[in-house]
């Protein structure tokens, strides 16, 4: 049997220290990129490949005994201002806290930048990040469609939460969206009601790759076979287009993206909430009131940077052939917008 190839050998090859070959394998800071790009060099020609049970000891070790600094990570924002994502929405924020706390476990710290095209090219961006040493990127989600941003990518190891970028696409974390569809129904359905309309943004739907209608449809099909399907989505839903699509459908119950503003909506109008129609949403956070299934923003920010800091250690770098998506299952939280119907 042929001798497997140790990080020893490839010091020898190498003519550097252990350490080195170490910090040039995680894709590490202290060691010069000619020196790096010598010992990955060495490193597949000896078809080296870390020792799986030394990588969990190595693990373990970790967890007993949080490492030293080992980098920074970048937490990129491309919103219309430098802290717009803190304000609205409060998954964005524990996001982040999930991301903060994971990275700073793995010895990691993370830094945020905000990357505004208006007010920077992409190439002066790419050096700022480089400058800083940083190879690992996390995109945070923007309210409208998908951006293009078009970079050198080769350096940078990157993972998206939800889905920001249209070009390039890169790994992404992202709560299951049709999965909370299913629960939602399901909970409606065992609390008696029938007629399930659904509303949401054209936007939205896009990008969570439509699959709040796919399992909308595909769930009522199979709890409510030969049943009325009621869906409203546009580009933009204003108020006047929800009350006559309300009136024309008359559904005892909605799921919704943004439980908030249709709620407002049916108060103003005089609807009762549950009385009248019972409310549920989609991606709700234990912060609001409403029953529905929640995103597990924590979770999907501890994830990215799991993901992340596998993609550093690993060296994968560049936009990936073949994008992964992780999917996180929310939970279904009780609220005071659901009511028993006979």
């Amino acid at each position: 049997m042929q001798k497997r190839a140790t990080m020893q050998d490839i010091a020898d090859m190498a003519g550097v220290s252990r350490m080195t070959v170490s910090l040039a394998l995680r894709n590490q800071s202290g060691v010069s990129e000619e020196t790096r790009k010598r010992i990955r060099k060495i490193a597949l020609k000896l078809d080296y490949h870390p020792d799986a049970m030394l990588a969990s000891l190595s693990a373990y070790r970790r967890v007993i005994k949080p490492p030293a600094y080992t980098g920074t990570l970048g937490w990129i924002t491309m919103e219309s201002n430098k802290d717009e994502w803190k304000h609205g929405w409060s998954g964005k924020l524990r996001m982040h806290q999930g991301a903060y706390e994971r990275a700073n476990k793995l010895g990691y710290k993370l830094d945020e930048f905000w990357f505004n095209k208006d007010e920077m090219t992409a190439q002066r961006f790419s050096s700022i990040l480089k400058a800083r040493n940083i190879r690992g990127l996390i995109f945070l989600s923007t309210p409208g469609p998908g951006k293009k941003l078009d970079m050198n990518w080769s350096q940078f190891s990157c993972v998206g939460l939800g889905y920001t970028l249209s070009e390039p696409q890169f790994h992404a974390i992202n709560d299951d969206s049709g999965f909370a569809v299913n629960i939602a129904l399901r909970k409606l359905k065992e609390s008696g009601h029938k007629k399930i309309g659904m509303t949401l943004s054209a936007v939205a739907h896009e990008k969570v790759m439509e699959d709040w209608i796919g399992s909308y449809y595909q769930s009522m099909h199979r709890m409510f076979p030969g049943t009325k399907f009621r869906i409203l989505t546009k580009d933009r839903i204003y108020k006047e287009d929800f009350l006559k699509w309300l009136d024309k459908n008359q559904p005892d119950s909605l799921i919704s993206h943004a439980p908030e503003l249709v709620v407002r909506w049916l108060n103003e109008e005089g609807y009762k909430v549950p009385g009248d129609i019972s409310l549920t949403g989609v991606g709700v956070e234990p912060d609001q009131r409403f029953a529905g299934v929640t995103q597990n923003s924590l979770g999907i920010g501890q994830s990215a940077v799991d993901a992340l800091v596998g993609m550093i250690h690993r060296d994968e770098v560049g936009v990936p052939e073949s994008p992964l998506r992780i999917l996180l299952e929310g939970h279904w939280m009780d609220g005071n917008t659901i009511a028993r119907r006979q």
